[in-house]
Protein backbone atom coordinates (compact mmCIF):
# COMPACT_ATOMS: atom_id res chain seq x y z
CA UNK A 1 0.00 0.00 0.00
CA UNK A 2 1.47 3.05 -1.28
CA UNK A 3 2.30 5.83 1.82
CA UNK A 4 0.67 9.55 1.21
CA UNK A 5 3.05 12.54 0.42
CA UNK A 6 1.71 15.12 3.28
CA UNK A 7 2.05 18.69 1.62
CA UNK A 8 3.93 21.39 3.63
CA UNK A 9 3.84 24.86 2.57
CA UNK A 10 7.07 26.74 3.22
CA UNK A 11 8.51 30.22 2.83
CA UNK A 12 11.12 30.29 0.28
CA UNK A 13 13.66 33.05 0.13
CA UNK A 14 16.21 33.70 -2.61
CA UNK A 15 19.41 34.81 -1.26
CA UNK A 16 20.26 36.17 -4.82
CA UNK A 17 16.97 38.43 -4.54
CA UNK A 18 17.69 39.19 -1.15
CA UNK A 19 21.25 40.69 -2.26
CA UNK A 20 19.99 42.43 -4.84
CA UNK A 21 17.55 44.09 -2.78
CA UNK A 22 20.17 45.56 -0.08
CA UNK A 23 22.00 46.85 -3.03
CA UNK A 24 19.01 48.65 -4.54
CA UNK A 25 19.01 50.13 -0.59
CA UNK A 26 22.10 51.31 -0.24
CA UNK A 27 22.40 53.07 -3.58
CA UNK A 28 19.09 54.71 -2.85
CA UNK A 29 19.93 55.93 0.78
CA UNK A 30 24.04 57.31 -0.94
CA UNK A 31 21.81 59.41 -3.58
CA UNK A 32 19.41 60.35 -0.78
CA UNK A 33 22.26 62.01 1.63
CA UNK A 34 24.66 63.02 -1.86
CA UNK A 35 21.21 65.54 -2.66
CA UNK A 36 20.69 66.28 1.27
CA UNK A 37 24.36 67.16 0.94
CA UNK A 38 24.03 69.41 -2.34
CA UNK A 39 20.33 71.24 -1.07
CA UNK A 40 22.63 72.20 2.03
CA UNK A 41 25.52 73.31 0.36
CA UNK A 42 23.62 75.43 -2.09
CA UNK A 43 21.19 76.99 0.83
CA UNK A 44 25.06 78.01 2.44
CA UNK A 45 26.22 79.28 -0.44
CA UNK A 46 23.49 81.47 -1.03
CA UNK A 47 24.06 83.12 1.79
CA UNK A 48 28.08 82.66 2.18
CA UNK A 49 29.09 83.74 -0.97
CA UNK A 50 26.75 87.03 -1.91
CA UNK A 51 28.91 89.38 -3.29
CA UNK A 52 29.75 92.09 -1.05
CA UNK A 53 32.48 93.93 -2.73
CA UNK A 54 32.31 95.51 -6.15
CA UNK A 55 35.97 97.06 -7.07
CA UNK A 56 36.25 98.89 -10.59
CA UNK A 57 39.20 100.11 -11.77
CA UNK A 58 40.08 101.64 -15.50
CA UNK A 59 37.82 104.15 -15.60
CA UNK A 60 35.95 107.26 -13.91
CA UNK A 61 32.57 106.14 -14.74
CA UNK A 62 32.55 103.83 -11.31
CA UNK A 63 29.16 105.15 -10.20
CA UNK A 64 27.47 104.69 -13.60
CA UNK A 65 29.53 100.83 -13.94
CA UNK A 66 28.52 99.65 -10.35
CA UNK A 67 24.72 100.75 -11.01
CA UNK A 68 24.74 98.40 -14.21
CA UNK A 69 26.28 95.66 -12.50
CA UNK A 70 23.78 95.71 -9.36
CA UNK A 71 21.19 95.43 -12.29
CA UNK A 72 22.82 91.91 -13.58
CA UNK A 73 22.99 90.94 -10.07
CA UNK A 74 19.33 90.99 -9.48
CA UNK A 75 18.46 88.86 -12.70
CA UNK A 76 18.63 85.14 -12.46
CA UNK A 77 21.16 83.08 -13.74
CA UNK A 78 19.96 79.23 -14.88
CA UNK A 79 16.61 79.58 -14.85
CA UNK A 80 16.26 80.35 -11.03
CA UNK A 81 19.99 80.79 -9.16
CA UNK A 82 20.70 84.41 -8.32
CA UNK A 83 23.42 86.18 -10.09
CA UNK A 84 23.88 88.29 -6.70
CA UNK A 85 25.52 84.48 -5.79
CA UNK A 86 29.67 84.47 -7.11
CA UNK A 87 29.13 80.94 -8.09
CA UNK A 88 26.25 81.98 -10.40
CA UNK A 89 27.38 84.97 -11.71
CA UNK A 90 27.67 85.33 -15.39
CA UNK A 91 30.93 86.86 -16.25
CA UNK A 92 30.77 86.87 -19.96
CA UNK A 93 27.24 88.35 -20.13
CA UNK A 94 27.95 91.07 -17.38
CA UNK A 95 31.36 91.96 -19.61
CA UNK A 96 28.99 92.06 -22.84
CA UNK A 97 26.53 93.94 -21.57
CA UNK A 98 28.74 97.28 -19.88
CA UNK A 99 31.06 97.21 -22.97
CA UNK A 100 27.93 97.84 -24.84
CA UNK A 101 26.76 99.83 -22.75
CA UNK A 102 29.50 102.00 -21.77
CA UNK A 103 31.19 101.73 -25.39
CA UNK A 104 34.71 100.23 -23.59
CA UNK A 105 37.49 98.23 -25.29
CA UNK A 106 36.88 95.23 -22.87
CA UNK A 107 36.61 94.31 -19.71
CA UNK A 108 38.10 91.49 -17.49
CA UNK A 109 35.81 90.24 -15.17
CA UNK A 110 37.53 88.64 -11.83
CA UNK A 111 36.27 87.03 -9.00
CA UNK A 112 38.15 86.71 -5.97
CA UNK A 113 37.02 84.41 -3.12
CA UNK A 114 34.65 84.15 -1.28
CA UNK A 115 32.71 87.43 -2.12
CA UNK A 116 33.99 90.10 -4.19
CA UNK A 117 34.46 91.45 -7.70
CA UNK A 118 36.73 93.13 -9.49
CA UNK A 119 36.47 94.41 -12.94
CA UNK A 120 39.30 95.80 -14.51
CA UNK A 121 38.09 98.47 -17.85
CA UNK A 122 40.43 98.91 -20.61
CA UNK A 123 38.18 102.14 -22.11
CA UNK A 124 39.07 102.94 -25.93
CA UNK A 125 41.48 105.55 -26.69
CA UNK A 126 39.78 108.77 -27.73
CA UNK A 127 41.66 109.78 -31.03
CA UNK A 128 40.31 113.56 -30.64
CA UNK A 129 37.59 115.35 -28.16
CA UNK A 130 34.69 117.00 -29.94
CA UNK A 131 33.90 120.55 -28.60
CA UNK A 132 31.15 122.35 -29.17
CA UNK A 133 29.52 125.21 -27.05
CA UNK A 134 27.58 123.38 -24.12
CA UNK A 135 29.42 119.69 -24.32
CA UNK A 136 32.43 117.82 -24.74
CA UNK A 137 32.81 114.19 -26.20
CA UNK A 138 35.42 111.59 -27.27
CA UNK A 139 35.51 110.73 -30.95
CA UNK A 140 37.48 107.86 -31.75
CA UNK A 141 39.27 107.21 -34.88
CA UNK A 142 36.16 106.48 -37.15
CA UNK A 143 34.80 110.31 -35.86
CA UNK A 144 32.42 108.21 -33.88
CA UNK A 145 31.02 109.81 -30.17
CA UNK A 146 31.90 107.41 -27.86
CA UNK A 147 31.22 109.41 -24.85
CA UNK A 148 30.60 112.76 -23.14
CA UNK A 149 34.12 113.70 -21.54
CA UNK A 150 35.11 114.56 -18.61
CA UNK A 151 35.00 118.58 -17.38
CA UNK A 152 37.38 120.21 -15.59
CA UNK A 153 35.40 121.38 -12.58
CA UNK A 154 37.63 124.66 -13.07
CA UNK A 155 36.19 126.02 -16.04
CA UNK A 156 32.99 124.35 -18.21
CA UNK A 157 34.84 125.30 -21.69
CA UNK A 158 37.83 123.12 -20.55
CA UNK A 159 38.50 119.04 -20.87
CA UNK A 160 40.50 117.20 -18.01
CA UNK A 161 43.41 115.84 -18.98
CA UNK A 162 43.66 112.64 -17.92
CA UNK A 163 44.53 108.96 -18.80
CA UNK A 164 42.43 109.06 -22.02
CA UNK A 165 42.54 112.48 -22.82
CA UNK A 166 46.11 113.22 -22.81
CA UNK A 167 48.12 116.18 -24.43
CA UNK A 168 48.52 114.06 -27.32
CA UNK A 169 45.02 114.08 -28.16
CA UNK A 170 43.76 117.62 -30.39
CA UNK A 171 40.39 119.25 -29.33
CA UNK A 172 38.45 120.07 -32.10
CA UNK A 173 35.68 123.05 -31.73
CA UNK A 174 32.35 122.54 -33.42
CA UNK A 175 29.08 124.44 -34.55
CA UNK A 176 26.33 122.91 -31.42
CA UNK A 177 24.40 120.02 -32.87
CA UNK A 178 22.62 117.03 -31.43
CA UNK A 179 25.67 114.63 -31.06
CA UNK A 180 25.07 111.51 -29.36
CA UNK A 181 27.54 108.49 -28.41
CA UNK A 182 27.81 105.78 -31.14
CA UNK A 183 27.10 108.19 -33.75
CA UNK A 184 29.66 109.60 -36.53
CA UNK A 185 30.11 113.45 -35.57
CA UNK A 186 32.78 113.91 -38.32
CA UNK A 187 34.09 111.95 -41.44
CA UNK A 188 37.35 109.73 -40.05
CA UNK A 189 39.37 111.70 -43.08
CA UNK A 190 39.15 114.87 -40.98
CA UNK A 191 39.94 113.00 -37.98
CA UNK A 192 43.09 111.56 -39.32
CA UNK A 193 44.12 114.82 -40.79
CA UNK A 194 44.33 116.70 -37.43
CA UNK A 195 45.80 113.97 -35.72
CA UNK A 196 48.60 114.08 -38.25
CA UNK A 197 49.20 117.78 -37.69
CA UNK A 198 48.70 117.26 -34.08
CA UNK A 199 51.37 114.77 -33.93
CA UNK A 200 53.76 116.21 -36.35
CA UNK A 201 53.79 119.75 -33.94
CA UNK A 202 53.81 117.92 -30.58
CA UNK A 203 57.75 118.19 -30.94
CA UNK A 204 57.97 121.44 -31.99
CA UNK A 205 57.68 125.18 -30.60
CA UNK A 206 54.02 125.54 -31.94
CA UNK A 207 51.79 124.91 -29.43
CA UNK A 208 48.07 124.35 -30.68
CA UNK A 209 45.24 125.04 -28.08
CA UNK A 210 42.64 123.33 -30.57
CA UNK A 211 41.18 123.44 -33.69
CA UNK A 212 37.86 124.55 -35.56
CA UNK A 213 36.30 124.34 -38.49
CA UNK A 214 35.94 126.66 -40.81
CA UNK A 215 32.87 125.52 -42.95
CA UNK A 216 30.10 123.27 -43.23
CA UNK A 217 31.86 120.48 -45.78
CA UNK A 218 35.04 120.77 -43.95
CA UNK A 219 37.43 121.43 -46.23
CA UNK A 220 39.57 123.81 -44.08
CA UNK A 221 40.36 123.45 -40.48
CA UNK A 222 42.14 126.18 -38.37
CA UNK A 223 44.67 125.27 -35.81
CA UNK A 224 44.81 128.06 -32.76
CA UNK A 225 48.13 128.85 -31.06
CA UNK A 226 49.24 128.87 -27.56
CA UNK A 227 50.07 132.51 -29.14
CA UNK A 228 46.82 133.72 -29.77
CA UNK A 229 47.33 133.31 -34.14
CA UNK A 230 45.76 131.01 -36.40
CA UNK A 231 47.14 128.38 -38.80
CA UNK A 232 44.90 127.41 -42.09
CA UNK A 233 45.07 124.13 -43.53
CA UNK A 234 43.88 122.64 -46.19
CA UNK A 235 42.39 118.84 -45.94
CA UNK A 236 42.54 118.84 -49.32
CA UNK A 237 46.06 118.68 -49.19
CA UNK A 238 49.09 116.64 -47.70
CA UNK A 239 49.09 117.23 -43.72
CA UNK A 240 52.97 116.46 -43.93
CA UNK A 241 53.80 118.98 -46.60
CA UNK A 242 51.50 122.18 -45.16
CA UNK A 243 53.30 121.35 -41.83
CA UNK A 244 57.36 121.47 -43.24
CA UNK A 245 56.04 124.91 -44.80
CA UNK A 246 54.58 125.68 -41.10
CA UNK A 247 58.09 125.35 -39.52
CA UNK A 248 59.97 126.20 -42.49
CA UNK A 249 58.10 129.63 -42.41
CA UNK A 250 57.99 129.78 -38.17
CA UNK A 251 61.87 129.16 -38.22
CA UNK A 252 62.96 131.14 -41.03
CA UNK A 253 60.88 134.31 -41.16
CA UNK A 254 58.58 134.89 -38.39
CA UNK A 255 60.19 134.18 -35.73
CA UNK A 256 59.58 135.90 -32.53
CA UNK A 257 57.37 138.39 -35.04
CA UNK A 258 53.38 138.54 -33.53
CA UNK A 259 51.53 137.52 -35.90
CA UNK A 260 47.49 137.32 -36.81
CA UNK A 261 47.57 134.08 -39.26
CA UNK A 262 49.51 131.73 -41.66
CA UNK A 263 47.56 130.60 -44.11
CA UNK A 264 48.98 126.90 -46.05
CA UNK A 265 45.75 126.38 -48.01
CA UNK A 266 47.48 127.51 -51.82
CA UNK A 267 50.84 124.79 -52.10
CA UNK A 268 53.95 126.30 -51.66
CA UNK A 269 52.32 129.93 -51.59
CA UNK A 270 51.79 131.27 -48.16
CA UNK A 271 50.41 133.87 -46.92
CA UNK A 272 50.42 135.31 -43.04
CA UNK A 273 49.52 138.50 -41.56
Amino acid sequence: MKKKLGYVRKDLKNPFFRKKRAKFSLYFFSAAALILAAAIFVVMAQRLLLIKEIKIIGTDKKEEVRSEVLKQLSKKNYIFFSQENILFLDSNGLSSQLIDKFNFESIKVKKHPFNSLELDVDEKTAAAVLMDSHNIFYLNKEGMVTAKAILDSASEKSVQRNEIVTKDIPIIMVPEQNYEPGRIAINKDLVNFVANIHDSLKNTTTDIEHYELIDDKFNDIAAVSSAGYKVFFSIQSDATNQVKNLIALLEEKIKDKKIEYIDLRYGNKIFYK
